[in-house]
C-alpha cells in the first residue's frame, strides 16, 4: 500500500496499464479479489490478480498463494509470472482460458448423470479430476496443500483441468485457520473441526467433488453453515447409489472411500487417481 498523510493507507490509483501489463477490459470479480485479462510487454495474454477494494486488502493471501504457485510447477496449475505481496498486492499468472466447472456441470449435466445418457460427460469431469489428483500430488510432495478444492476451481480447458486460486493454500500439517478454511460445502471433517489439515483433506475435498459429478448433489446440506459442519464432523453422507442407482458400484466406492471421516482411512490419493483412470477406460 501507498501512505498519504490524509487518507493513510491506500492502493494505487487504476492507470492504464497495471503493474506493467495492459488490461483488454475483460476481467472476473470475486468479493474481495478482481482477475483481470492483460497483455504483458511481450504480447502474452496473462491473469492479473488484485484487490478489489482500497479497505481490506490481505497481503497474507498473496504471499501464500505466491509461494504456493512459485514451488508447485505443473501443467495442471496455472504458470506463475510475477507478483508482489508487499506495496501493492498482485499476482500475474498465465491467462488460463476455459469454463469453471461448476458453470460446465450446469450446462452439460442439468440433471442427474446416467452412464448410459451422459458417457462422455462422465468421461470429462472424472478427466478433470483424475488432472487435479496429478496436481495435489505435486503440491503435496512441495509441502503445500490447496484447501479449496471445489468445481469452481477446476478450470476445464482444451489441454484438461487447471486446478486454479491457491489463495488458501498452507503449508502440509498446519492447524486448520480461517485464512485457509475453504469451502464449507467440501470441507474435510478435520478442517471443519480446527484440527490439523493433512494432505488427506485436500483429497476429501476432490471426492467430495466427484460426489458432485456423481450425484448431481452435494455430500451435505449446506442450507445452514453450522448444521453443514456439524454434518462434515460426524461424517454421515449418503451413499452415492442411494441418491443416484445408476452410477456403478466400483466409481461409487472409489468416492465414497475418499470421504471417510478419518484421514486414516481414505484411499491414498495415488490410489484414488489408478481407480478414476480405470474408470475413464471403460467410459470410452
Amino acid at each position: 500500500m501507498l501512505y498519504n498523510r490524509d487518507k493513510g493507507y491506500t492502493l494505487p490509483d487504476r492507470m492504464e496499464t497495471v503493474h506493467g501489463y495492459t488490461p483488454t477490459g475483460k476481467k472476473i470479480m470475486g468479493i474481495c479479489n478482481e482477475v483481470l485479462h492483460a497483455r504483458g510487454p511481450n504480447g502474452k495474454l496473462v491473469a492479473l490478480k488484485r484487490p478489489t477494494s482500497q479497505l481490506v486488502v490481505n497481503t497474507e493471501q498473496y504471499k501464500r498463494e505466491m509461494e504456493a504457485l512459485k514451488k508447485v510447477r505443473h501443467r495442471c496449475v496455472p504458470h506463475f509470472v510475477t507478483g508482489s505481496d508487499d506495496v501493492s498486492p498482485h499476482i500475474v499468472t498465465e491467462w488460463v482460458e476455459g469454463v469453471g466447472m461448476d458453470a460446465w456441470l450446469s450446462q452439460h449435466m442439468q440433471e442427474q448423470p446416467n452412464v448410459k445418457k451422459h458417457r462422455e460427460e462422465l468421461r470429462k469431469s472424472f478427466l478433470a479430476l483424475y488432472h487435479a489428483h496429478f496436481a495435489l500430488r505435486c503440491a503435496h510432495r512441495q509441502g503445500i496443500q490447496h484447501n479449496d478444492v471445489k468445481p469452481g476451481n477446476l478450470h476445464m480447458t482444451d489441454r484438461g483441468a487447471v486446478l486454479m486460486d491457491w489463495g488458501s493454500s498452507s503449508k502440509l500439517g498446519a492447524e486448520a485457520s480461517p485464512h485457509y478454511i475453504g469451502t464449507p460445502a467440501y470441507l474435510s471433517p478435520e478442517s471443519a473441526g480446527g484440527d490439523q489439515t493433512l494432505p488427506e483433506s485436500d483429497l476429501y475435498m476432490l471426492a467430495a467433488t466427484m460426489y458432485r459429478i456423481c450425484t448431481g448433489s452435494l455430500p451435505h446440506d449446506v442450507s445452514n453453515q453450522g448444521e453443514c459442519l456439524v454434518q462434515i464432523m460426524s461424517g454421515d453422507i449418503k451413499p452415492i447409489r442411494d441418491r443416484n442407482p445408476s452410477m456403478p458400484r466400483e466409481i461409487a466406492d472409489v468416492c465414497m472411500g475418499g470421504l471417510k471421516l478419518k484421514p486414516e482411512d481414505r484411499t491414498p490419493l495415488e490410489e484414488f487417481g489408478k481407480q478414476l483412470r480405470k474408470f475413464m477406460r471403460k467410459l470410452r
